[in-house]
């Protein structure tokens, strides 16, 4: 009834679903059986395959993906950072889990029953903390099947801390920031993807802004690293690979949060963005999004040199450029390390920019 090949007590309570009307077919109906002649990963995000030794990544929400037969899984992973990660066996969470400064295997998952299993593996921190290489996985006396298929729709997150996460499970504005708390998987971009049935590949740093960096900070823009697959070490990027329906922009706190961007300078850098992604994309929906960190004057500049971006868009005939807003956090529903939107406020944007991508493009 699940496609695993074994009569279980799952396959009762589907059939006792399928009488009661619960459900109208089969999940085996829509299944695609991995073939095990045909062994392989997916790779979502932007991954490096020069070594062959393993595949590179970088960028907060990189993330492979498997199916393997077994009741185990451990996984070696070389890491130049402290990069959290965390394993998803049969869609079930566990814990996360870290890898600093070196190599290790780590063993993922045991004691499942035997069949068909799938597993993602995630990377929860962002760029900034190192390259992550993966060097293997080790299914015991089990064994490698044919990956998942790729989604269809695709969406490409441009941004900073707030899109990387940064804090979002720290218990108050207090606390600094630590790589623990940081969970790309549950920021507003992984949960609109998801809601959305869309992988997404998620391009933010933390500090970064258009024409500064946090304090007026120095060290390179968004600019500086959009086009690069590993930032430290120089791998360009390949915008043939993954081409997406819709790119969110969230660019602007870090330019106005503590200093004031001039406004031809941030202008022309937005619009220098923007322009690169209708280079790659030339059909994609583009959303420039303001929030929810800004407050004040900040805020009312960001707010209305975007809107003035988006508009200069529209007059000229691109009508796929879209302002979005995300209301100014206020504490209601908590904050992250160092007042960075909570758990819970991340959930609430991704409530708003579901529902503004749906309007925009019918998902």
């Amino acid at each position: 009834m699940n496609a695993d090949k074994k009569i279980n007590s799952t396959d009762l309570s589907l059939i006792n679903k399928y009488i009661l009307k619960v459900i109208s077919k089969f999940p085996a109906e829509d299944a695609e059986i991995p073939d095990p002649s045909n062994p392989g990963i997916l790779y979502n995000g932007r991954f490096d395959f020069s070594d062959p030794n393993g595949a590179k990544c970088a960028w907060s929400g990189s993330n492979v993906e498997l199916n393997f037969y077994g009741t185990e899984a451990s996984v070696t992973i070389k890491s130049g950072g402290e990069n959290w990660f965390q394993a998803f066996v049969d869609g079930e969470p566990l814990p996360p889990f870290s890898v600093n400064t070196t190599t290790s295997t780590v063993k993922l998952v045991s004691g499942l029953t035997e069949g068909v299993h799938h597993l993602v593996l995630w990377k929860r921190t962002e760029a900034s903390l190192g390259e992550v290489q993966f060097l293997g996985f080790d299914f015991g006396s089990g064994k490698l099947l044919s990956p998942p298929s790729p989604l269809e729709r695709k969406i490409e997150f441009i941004g900073d801390s707030i899109t990387c996460g940064y804090g979002n499970e720290g218990a108050s504005k207090e606390q600094s920031f630590t790589p623990k708390n940081e969970n790309s998987y549950l920021t507003y971009a992984a949960i609109t993807a998801r809601n959305l049935n869309a992988s997404s590949n998620i391009i933010a740093w933390s500090g970064i802004g258009l024409t500064m960096n946090y304090g007026g900070a120095g060290g390179p823009l968004i600019m500086d690293r959009y086009g690069y697959t590993l930032p430290y070490s120089g791998a360009k990027w390949d915008f043939s690979k993954y081409v997406p329906q819709v790119v969110v922009i969230n660019l602007g706190t870090n330019d106005f949060s503590t200093l004031t961007a001039d406004k031809t300078k941030f202008i022309t850098a937005y619009k220098n963005l923007i322009n690169e992604v209708r280079k790659n994309y030339p059909d994609a929906h583009v959303f420039c999004c303001v929030g929810p960190m800004l407050w004040g004057t900040g805020l009312d500049l960001c707010r209305s040199y975007v809107t003035e971006v988006v508009n200069d868009y529209n007059r000229n005939g691109d009508s796929k450029v879209y302002f979005v807003e995300f209301p100014q956090q206020d504490g209601s529903t908590g904050y992250g390390e160092d007042w960075h939107p909570s758990l819970a406020t991340h959930q609430l944007m991704a409530d708003q920019l579901t529902e503004e991508i749906r309007s925009k493009l019918g998902w």
